[in-house]
């Protein structure tokens, strides 16, 4: 298991968000992450802005490189599945930022223009480049202010919510690697975001420079890479939601180096089940696949659902 990839912003306390507000801040340089999670219970209609500030004497560019955003909605997991298949599957080219020294600038107008209703949820997750250090600060913004009129009453920096984690981590990127498949009959298995097999993140929030622990390993991109084996074999992929209710997506690699992305589950989401013996949680089949041999597949812990996971293969016998 080893980490890296690009520095990470977390905002996600306070998660419900009772007046406008700044959420979050912290500055970014090089390759970023920005990954904020929240519900509007301002009692009015709102919008999330991310606003950048050029803290260098000269001009700084800034690219999107990656952008998850889905339209904000009540029903938490549904949100989190469909921004993260945006942010996953996301190929789209998107116009530099210029920043000059002592300015600022929207890092995008598209998430300005969202209305967030009340009790909706929004989540965005942005992969983001920048050649020099910039301030950034996420808000909580009435819908029936502008830009300028919102900054220039000096917002308060909203207090943490002492539930959720919301702080700066190093790298965001993570790799998995598997050992070889076992013979048909048997399964190999992982498990993400427990905290123990797989260790969370530790950051620091920018506020209190105090630790902080990112529960549920949010904003993280695993790859799970399969080591050669002897003889290739087929196999069938399953996922375990260990927490309970889950939606999300999966990346499953294909024989051009492609991506084939997978639902899971096929719609909507699952939860566990109450029974006389305690709770049950659900297995989800996701694909039956040709080779183990070298393959990888791409997991990030979704907004709005409960984790851990665990991706369960069973081999089924030579690749066809």
């Amino acid at each position: 298991m080893s980490d890296g990839g690009p520095r990470l912003l977390l905002s996600d306390s306070p998660e419900y968000v009772v007046r406008p507000g700044i959420v979050y801040r912290d500055w970014l340089e090089g390759d970023c992450r920005i990954f904020f999670y929240h519900v509007n219970r301002c009692r009015q209609p709102a919008r999330v802005s991310v606003r950048l500030d050029n803290l260098e004497s000269r001009p700084v560019q800034v690219q999107i490189r990656q952008r998850g955003l889905a339209w904000p909605d009540r029903e938490t997991v549904l949100v989190g599945k469909a921004t993260m298949h945006h942010w996953l599957t996301d190929r789209c080219r998107y116009p530099e930022i210029t920043i000059d020294p002592g300015g600022h600038s929207e890092l995008d107008p598209d998430l300005g223009q969202i209305t967030i209703w009340d009790e909706q949820l929004i989540n965005g997750i942005y992969d983001l480049s920048c050649n020099g250090r910039v301030m950034a600060t996420i808000a909580m913004i009435p819908r029936g202010q502008t830009d300028e009129q919102f900054w220039a009453g000096q917002p308060e920096w909203l207090p943490r919510d002492g539930v959720h984690p919301a702080g700066t981590f190093a790298a965001a990127d993570r790799q998995v690697v598997l050992g070889p498949m076992p013979p048909p009959g048997r399964v190999a298995a992982v498990t993400l975001a427990d905290g123990r097999v797989d260790r969370f993140l530790v950051g620091t929030d920018p506020r209190t420079d105090q630790p902080v622990i990112n529960h549920g390993n949010y904003g993280v991109r695993y790859t799970i890479v399969n080591r050669p084996a002897d003889q290739p074999a087929g196999y069938d992929l399953y996922l375990a939601a260990l927490g309970g209710v889950f939606g999300s997506w999966l990346g499953v690699s294909g024989p051009d180096d492609g991506i084939e992305w997978l639902p899971v589950p096929a719609s909507g989401w699952v939860n566990a089940v109450e029974t006389a013996n305690g709770k049950r949680y659900p297995v989800e089949f996701v694909a039956s696949l040709r080779s183990a041999a070298g393959q990888w597949l791409i997991f990030s812990p979704p907004g709005g659902s409960a984790l851990p996971v665990r991706l369960v293969l069973e081999a089924t016998g030579p690749a066809l």
